[in-house]
């Protein structure tokens, strides 16, 4: 199987047609007729190349037309100037890619551009005692076609069960194996060049697909245990947001502001250093439909202004325990606020932006296909076994002694035994419903279990699924609490780096 050389995805400003959308497709060749197969891909791609030049050439001309008479903006660290950046206008998602086939025993797992490098996982190295199994998106193998995962953090992305899967895209193993193989990191390096390759050229350079690369790419590299590394990620990411004008620019593409905001958010807890962008507002552009049915989805954490724990937790093993649990780490949140405000202490993040952003929820599509899931070995569904409770007790420790102690971190040795505890535990009940009817308890735990793994292998597991989590709130009312909880966990960071946590 060889990836077929799809045509370039359209930039920002220019609009394709639907029928004119293309996707990354995978081709199946035949081993027994190797010389015949390469020759037909190098004219392939030879007529490919030469079609691209001429589509460039149309791009160009077009780009050329729009921006007469539009005043350059100079570059802010030189003398140079800028041409002006394409229109923030997220364009429509083309379709997914089509059936996944195998390449040997390369199976092809994730991608972030039609002309962009693949990342492959090779099955016949898979290290664990479990079977190597390749399931659709609700981890059911039901000889449903699916699909390489395409990068939430670009643009265009379309993904099905975004929200729907239950538990961890990546187990915290297998993710481990992956970022050690060599497919991954081929997969890097290949990255860095496509994003070089997009930093040469004036106009996508500072296209939304690039930023969306970058933010990809350090999702990858965050196990490296070099969070100044992380920093570099976001410091490329500011640069492209400046050289567009400023993350005022990007008002008017509600889902871009997300996605920065979003990716802003992760590298600072991750980092423990401020974040770069401003503090966004949402509000509803309408009423949120109350309901006199059951809310199925709390979300209450010990970060939120309000919660009542003993009326909304319902579970079926040390329920008592855990209401008591997040009651406590709530009420130390409210202590530690009112400490703060004694103290007269500074957040040290950046202003709210002045004008705030309507909260749109963006459109269901039919999906007809589904996205390819990797096995979650570390799952225990032995019902005898408290790995719920002890991941929240396990979070609170670290939680707690950060708070009650002057000058330690979260990612300081001294949390390192309760870090390890919860990263075990977490894996094996991460598929837990308790996770899904309580989304607000289960961000507590990702900003807590991020920023303690700050140095850490275990960065990319954390950052993973909190990115997942801090972009999955469905609905209004979800997206602006959860927003809100963020926040405060940085305020919180924010006043650790007053006092010199290290």
């Amino acid at each position: 199987m060889r990836p077929q050389v799809p045509p370039p995805q359209p930039e920002e400003d220019v609009v394709q047609s639907e029928s004119s959308q293309q996707s990354l497709q995978f081709v199946f060749v035949e081993s027994d007729d190797k010389n015949a197969t390469l020759g037909k891909i190098r004219s392939h791609i030879t007529k490919r190349n030469h079609q691209k030049r001429r589509d460039e050439k149309k791009q160009y001309l077009k780009r050329a037309a729009q921006q007469r008479g539009i005043t350059i903006r100079p570059r802010e660290s030189t003398s140079d100037s800028t041409p002006t950046p394409p229109s923030t206008k997220t364009p429509s998602p083309g379709p997914l890619s089509t059936k996944v086939e195998y390449r040997a025993d390369l199976v092809p797992y994730a991608w972030f551009e039609t002309n962009a490098p693949i990342l492959y996982v090779n099955r016949s190295r898979w290290p664990f005692p479990k079977s190597f199994q390749v399931t659709a998106s609700g981890r059911i193998d039901d000889n449903k076609s699916v699909n390489p995962r395409q990068s939430h953090w670009m643009p265009y992305t379309r993904s099905p069960d975004y929200v729907g899967v239950k538990g961890a895209v990546l187990d915290l193993q297998v993710l481990r194996w992956i970022g050690q193989t060599p497919e991954c990191f081929e997969f890097r390096v290949e990255t860095i060049k496509w994003i070089q390759n997009q930093l040469e050229d004036p106009v996508r350079k500072i296209s939304n697909a690039t930023i969306g690369a970058i933010m990809t790419f350090s999702m990858w590299t965050a196990g490296s245990r070099n969070s100044a590394e992380m920093s570099s990620h976001m410091d490329a990411v500011e640069i492209i947001v400046n050289l567009r004008g400023g993350f005022k620019s990007f008002i008017s593409d509600g889902r871009m502001v997300a996605r920065l905001t979003s990716y802003d958010s992760i590298i600072a807890v991750l980092t423990g250093k401020p974040p770069r962008f401003p503090l966004v507002d949402y509000f509803v552009s309408r009423p949120i439909t109350t309901t006199t049915i059951k809310r199925m989805h709390h979300h209450e954490s010990p970060l939120t202004h309000t919660a009542n724990f003993g009326s909304i937790i319902s579970y079926h093993k040390d329920q008592d325990t855990i209401i008591d649990c997040l009651q406590r780490m709530w009420q130390l949140t409210q202590d530690f606020e009112i400490s703060r405000r004694s103290r007269s202490l500074v957040v040290t993040s950046k202003k709210s932006l002045d004008t705030s952003i309507p909260f749109v929820k963006e459109p269901q599509h039919p999906y007809k296909t589904h996205l390819l899931t990797l096995p979650l070995i570390s799952s225990c569904h032995n019902l005898h076994h408290s790995h719920v409770l002890t991941t929240l007790e396990s979070t609170a420790s670290i939680y707690a002694f950060t708070l009650t102690s002057p000058k330690v971190d979260f990612p300081s040795s001294s949390n390192t035994p309760a870090f390890n505890s919860l990263c075990d535990n977490f894996s094996k009940c991460s598929d837990d419903d308790f996770w899904v009817r309580y989304p607000g308890v289960l961000l507590w735990v990702l900003l807590v279990g991020t920023a303690a793994s700050r140095g850490k292998e275990e960065a990319s597991f954390w950052i993973f699924y909190l990115a997942r989590t801090t972009g999955g709130f469905s609905d209004a009312e979800g997206w602006m609490v959860g927003s809100r909880a963020v926040k405060r966990f940085v305020e919180v960071q924010s006043w650790m780096r007053g006092v010199g946590a290290v």
